[in-house]
């Protein structure tokens, strides 16, 4: 999974979270670190979909994460998506479910939150992209 949040103290205490529940995470501090560690993936492991699960804040520097979901749903990638947010409006939550995100946290969320967010996400993973 990728876990793309800028503020470094929750990016690192999720992280640390999900690490603990035996999740592998990489993470990414700005929409573009996103970005560049999807296509990494995509380059090495050369099976389309590199990553099973992504969790995103929405404002980041560099590429904000609806942005960067909504590309990727352009081209056709139908992995989980977490999303999670400081600035839940009614916009922001229209947004979330055009995009067929699978959960979206307003900040701040229990860690148990997360957590049941992911689990339940893991396995929709498994739809072959198309």
């Amino acid at each position: 999974m990728i876990l793309a949040e800028d503020d470094p103290d929750i990016r690192e205490g999720a992280a640390q979270l999900l690490r603990r529940g035996g999740f592998e995470v990489t993470t990414a501090a700005s929409g573009t670190e996103l970005l560049e560690r999807l296509a990494g993936r995509v380059l090495r492991d050369g099976d389309g979909r590199s990553a099973d699960v992504i969790v995103t804040d929405v404002r980041m520097p560099g590429c904000n994460g609806l942005n960067v979901v909504e590309g990727l749903r352009a081209a056709g990638w139908q992995q989980p998506v977490i999303v999670i947010t400081a600035f839940a409006d009614a916009a922001t939550r229209a947004r979330v479910h055009r995009l067929a995100s699978t959960a979206l946290l307003s900040k701040p969320f229990a860690p148990e939150a997360l957590e049941a967010a992911v689990a339940f996400a893991l396995p929709m993973s498994a739809v072959p992209i198309r």
